[in-house]
């Protein structure tokens, strides 16, 4: 929270130097530090847990097009010979929540 609270008074003093002209101009790299600060766990966990089950949605349809069994369980893809989980074997969703 206090992220949004200095990317806000930082806004505030671009705009009462430079007018909004500043403001659009800084305002997407500025914005782009939010993702480098630790989110709240409430933002956070719905967002990678819905990119996890994304992820697990479409590797089963990819996988039974080409006719191999699997079956989705949230985050977890069924298969024949075991259970893969996709927090495990994703490394964009592991760098996505790192980041």
């Amino acid at each position: 929270m206090q992220s949004l609270l200095a990317f806000t008074i930082t806004l505030a003093i671009l705009w009462h130097w430079g007018g909004s002209g500043w403001v659009i101009l800084f305002a997407t790299p500025l914005a782009l530090f939010l993702f480098e600060v630790p989110w709240q766990t409430h933002f956070e966990q719905p967002l990678v847990q819905g990119l996890m089950r994304l992820v697990s949605g479409t590797i089963v349809e990819v996988l039974n097009l080409c006719g191999i069994h699997a079956v989705q369980k949230g985050n977890l893809i069924e298969l024949s010979n075991g259970v893969v989980g996709v927090e495990e074997a994703c490394i964009g969703v592991r760098s996505f929540q790192s980041t």
